[in-house]
């Protein structure tokens, strides 16, 4: 409800201001750059290191990044891409939480996507009230 309802709420009372090109233009390289790290991340690896698990916190860097240019609508945009990428290749054995069972590595997910929807949201928040 956090992630889905967020991006909802916000996508619709504020889809004018993603139509000046500067957004455009400045939340699609966001967009492709987050996407790209998201899947390295969650990516197929033989093996869960110290490396490998520690990789999670190059996410908060890029929901800082939306949270203080793109305020809310890159905050809730961010949330979702990469709860969607983090599922995927949590159910698919695959990422940082994959060495555990299935449901704790769930957990562990739901953990990362609240802390993730929590730093974004909250940030964007002051930023747009700034």
């Amino acid at each position: 409800m956090l992630v889905v309802t967020s991006f909802l709420l916000v996508w619709a009372t504020h889809f004018r201001l993603a139509l000046r090109r500067g957004f455009l233009v400045e939340g699609g390289t966001f967009l492709v750059l987050l996407i790209l790290v998201s899947g390295y991340i969650f990516q197929d690896w033989s093996g869960s290191s110290i490396a490998h698990q520690a990789l999670i916190y190059l996410i908060f860097p890029f929901a800082i990044w939306a949270a203080l240019r793109l305020e809310q609508m890159g905050a809730v945009t961010a949330v979702l891409v990469v709860s969607g990428i983090a599922i995927w290749g949590t159910v698919h054995g695959s990422g940082p939480f994959s060495g555990v069972s299935l449901n704790d590595s769930l957990m562990l997910l739901q953990t990362f996507t609240g802390v993730v929807a929590l730093t974004s949201l909250t940030l964007a928040a002051s930023a747009s009230e700034r």
